[in-house]
This record gives C-alpha cells, structure tokens and sequence, in this order.
C-alpha cells in the first residue's frame, strides 16, 4: 500500500481533531461536544481541499478521498449524538434544580 493513503486518509484527519481539542481542552460533556463539532469544518475544509487537488490530478491518491467521507459521515453522526447526550443532559439538570 502507498503510504500517503495512510496519511491523506488517516493521519491528517485525525491530527485535524487533537489540534482542535487541543485549543478547546475541554472539561465537561458539553465543551467536548463543542470542540468535536467544531472539528467537523476543519475536516470537510480538508476533504474539498484533497477533491480539489485530486481532480486537477496534483495528488493520486486513489480511495483517499472514499475513505475520507466514509471517516466523516460516522463522525458527523457521532457529533450530532455528542451533542443531542449534552443537551439532555443539560436540560435534565435544569429540570432537576427546579
């Protein structure tokens, strides 16, 4: 296998989320459901980017750009999860201090 499939479609993404957490250092439920969506432009910023130079054909990266949006959609759903536990769980809490 090459090793820029590797790094196109694994590592870059992956160091996109601990660079974004790493800003955010999220504490609670809520900041790291924050934080992760945050993270979401930076990746799809980073997907366009990758189509663009693969369709102008300065980067071959054959199944980079496939697994980059198979990578995205369970992350996006994840998020949108992330987010939906923390508004419960915020809500749930306002219900508790009434």
């Amino acid at each position: 296998m090459n090793i820029n499939f590797f790094l196109f479609s694994g590592v870059v993404p992956i160091v996109i989320i601990f660079i974004t957490l790493w800003f955010y250092r999220p504490f609670t439920l809520k900041q790291v459901a924050k934080a992760f969506a945050v993270s979401v432009i930076p990746l799809f910023g980073y997907l366009l980017l990758v189509v663009f130079l693969e369709d102008f054909e300065s980067l071959n990266l054959g199944w980079s750009t496939y697994t980059l949006v198979f990578f995205l959609i369970p992350y996006v759903i994840i998020v949108l999860i992330l987010n939906v536990v923390a508004w419960v769980t915020r809500k749930g809490s306002r219900d508790n201090l009434m």
